[in-house]
């Protein structure tokens, strides 16, 4: 039986899934005759999700499910989707007003009302999508994997069917191995009801791997709401130009989800990449690596990569991206600025 693999983004804020395109990408360039297809819930009315995923399903007909969970648990100190909890924490543990207390106590309430509720639907959509596929091949399997389930991968396990391939950190080697038919289970992953996490996975290193190019004009063809990304003119688009970072900030997860090895993608990789999608119209990119600048003795890196954007011609772009402010030099922060560097998250620990 042909693979045909479904890769479901499940709901979250509008930001572009670069793991499920790095991941059918990857798929693609190694197994050019396997069908994919692409199907992104966060673009997508909430009271369509289930409706909308059956009829994927029905469509394509998969043989792998491979469901990407980015968000849960999200504490945004200053608000989100389930309000501010930074200030329903303050209210309730140090107001003197009883009223306020209160409102604390009812704002964290929603708070948990709203993670708990996510929680749950993710898993009935889930466990929908797979009970769906199996209508039409008795064998199909599920894999999840995504930030979410690299955090949570212990606890996750034990809402998901029996079978379940839960992968921790990137994914792209494990599905290699598993379409290939050899042994996956020393990637860091697990089968649910058969095998438990093995203790520390999420602190193993990732595989090595060799990051090319991702070819749009593929992932154009398999992914219907590509173009949803694209309408807007203030949008950013995920880029990756390395995975890893070195550091120990007690407020960050990249450091075990992605490993402490920092692996560079070559520049004229990434500056291709970015060219294709520059062509469709994109003029604001956002560099998804841990760091843009881990550390001093990547700082000749990340030069290289900002003179090939000049020398690509790509000058009316803007990007953003995590910075350090220990590795900032004046030649650096000269490029940042040729090349449009317009927003950044800086670090200061």
């Amino acid at each position: 039986m042909e693979n045909r693999i479904l890769y479901v983004r499940l709901p979250c804020n509008p930001i572009f899934p670069i793991g499920v395109v790095y991941l059918a990408d990857h798929v693609h360039k190694l197994f050019p005759s396997i069908e994919q297809r692409i199907f992104d819930l966060g673009t997508v009315p909430p009271l369509d999700f289930a409706s909308t995923l059956d009829a994927c399903i029905d469509s394509f007909k998969p043989t792998l499910l491979v469901f990407s969970w980015r968000d849960i648990q999200i504490y945004a100190p200053v608000g989100g989707r389930g309000g501010n909890p930074l200030q329903n924490a303050f209210e309730f543990q140090y107001a003197k007003n009883l009223l306020v207390k209160m409102r604390g106590a009812m704002g964290g309430l929603r708070l948990l009302t709203s993670y708990y509720s996510e929680l749950w639907r993710n898993v009935g959509l889930i466990k929908r999508g797979l009970k769906r596929a199996q209508k039409y091949h008795s064998d199909a399997r599920l894999i999840v994997g995504g930030g979410a389930v690299s955090v949570f991968y212990e606890q996750v396990g034990n809402m998901l069917p029996k079978g379940t391939i839960v992968s921790v950190g990137e994914g792209e080697t494990l599905l290699e191995k598993f379409l290939r038919g050899e042994e996956f289970r020393n990637e860091r992953c697990y089968v649910v009801g058969e095998t438990l996490p093995r203790d520390r996975l999420i602190h193993e290193q990732p595989t090595p791997l060799e990051k090319s190019a991702c070819n749009y004009d593929y992932i154009e063809k398999i992914w219907a709401e590509f173009q949803y990304y694209l309408q807007s003119s203030d949008f950013y688009i995920g880029v990756q130009t390395k995975r890893g970072c070195p550091h120990n900030c007690c407020y960050c997860v990249y450091t075990v989800v992605e490993g402490k090895q920092v692996r560079i993608n070559p520049a004229d990789e990434v500056v291709a990449e970015m060219r294709q999608l520059y062509d469709r119209g994109i003029r604001n990119f956002w560099f998804t690596d841990a760091q843009f600048i881990p550390a001093r003795r990547f700082i000749d890196d990340a030069i290289e990569l900002l003179q090939k954007i000049v020398d690509s011609g790509m000058t009316d772009i803007h990007w953003a991206a995590y910075i350090r402010a220990d590795n900032l030099t004046p030649e650096l922060c000269d490029l940042m600025v040729k090349t449009g560097m317009n927003y950044f998250e800086i670090g200061i620990t």
